[in-house]
């Protein structure tokens, strides 16, 4: 929302706002990323968002009908600011550390293909002649299935694309130029090759990184959030328990056992139990009598409402 005190630009700051509303649909992804983070954030208690500038080059041919050929070009397909959300499991901080500003260290970690890699090099991100050294490298292979393996077989292709190669992104507090005060740099990381892939100073506002942190719950002293998932984890389980133990006491006092007298065993551990079997016992009451395992308790279904109930005044 834009607004103004001076009357003579209200139309002006209706308009940058309008201005600002398409932008951060159409160019920014808004909607995308929040609804990605907060998601995460409510579940597990701690998003992490990076808020970046971005270039974004490629190679493209076009038909020249005067020459009648294919002209190579360089044409800039994105420059300017960027906000993306990853995984809250890729977020590296120091033990103990609560603020990423003030953090001796923190980034994320990046699995990228091969054509990734390549990209970033094409646009200045990291040194392309660090490549060569990771090359025949990769680390993680993402869903390799058999087939996919001989399909990459076939096409020849190396690196293969399924296959991923781990980078750290990391902002670090460190003293570059030996005059004794710290400076703020952004370093690219491969930790299998141990290869610095570029490393250049912040350039941004105030040298602040380019990390902020969401949480749904704050718990003090501590970086990480407590979310939905960790707060109900017990009561899930407990619900869980009594709803599982119910279902399988209905089972078990489904399964009746007919007992008739005879001087013979009766049931020994490892034989198999189905409803309407005979079994020979020595004593019974009667002629023939029935065994029953298991009873139905109707209280169970009420303490799993209280359990429920709890759950839900406690997430809200």
């Amino acid at each position: 929302a834009v607004r103004t005190k001076r009357e003579e630009y209200k139309e002006f700051a209706l308009g940058y706002e309008e201005f600002l509303g398409v932008y951060s649909t159409d160019k920014l992804d808004a909607e995308d990323v929040l609804d990605t983070c907060v998601t995460e954030t409510i579940n597990l208690g701690t998003g992490v968002v990076e808020v970046t500038t971005c270039k974004d080059k490629r190679v493209v041919h076009k038909y020249n009908p005067l020459t009648k050929k294919y002209e190579r070009e360089v044409k800039e397909i994105y420059n300017g600011p960027r906000w993306y959300h990853f995984p809250i499991e890729d977020f590296w901080i120091r033990t103990g550390q609560q603020d990423v500003q003030t953090a001796p260290w923190c980034g994320k970690e990046l699995r990228l293909s091969w054509s990734q890699i390549k990209d970033m090099a094409f646009a200045g991100e990291i040194n392309p002649e660090c490549l060569k050294r990771l090359y025949h490298m990769p680390e993680t292979e993402a869903d390799h299935n058999e087939s996919l393996k001989e399909q990459d077989k076939i096409e020849k292709v190396e690196p293969h694309d399924l296959e991923e190669f781990r980078l750290f992104e990391l902002s670090v507090r460190w003293d570059a130029d030996g005059d004794g005060l710290d400076e703020e740099l952004m370093v690219y990381y491969h930790e299998a090759s141990n290869t610095v892939m570029r490393r250049k100073f912040n350039t941004f506002r105030n040298s602040r990184r380019p990390w902020v942190v969401f949480r749904n719950k704050r718990i003090p002293h501590r970086f990480y959030g407590e979310g939905v998932a960790e707060m109900l984890e017990q009561l899930q389980d407990e619900i869980s328990t009594m709803h599982n133990q119910r279902l399988d006491n209905a089972t078990i006092a489904n399964l009746q056992i007919i007992l008739v007298t005879r001087l013979i065993r009766g049931l020994s551990p490892g034989d198999r139990l189905w409803t309407g079997k005979i079994v020979k016992v020595q004593d019974v009451q009667k002629d023939v009598g029935t065994l029953r395992l298991g009873e139905i308790y109707p209280s169970t279904v009420n303490n799993e409402n209280i359990a429920r109930s709890y759950a839900r005044e406690l997430s809200g």
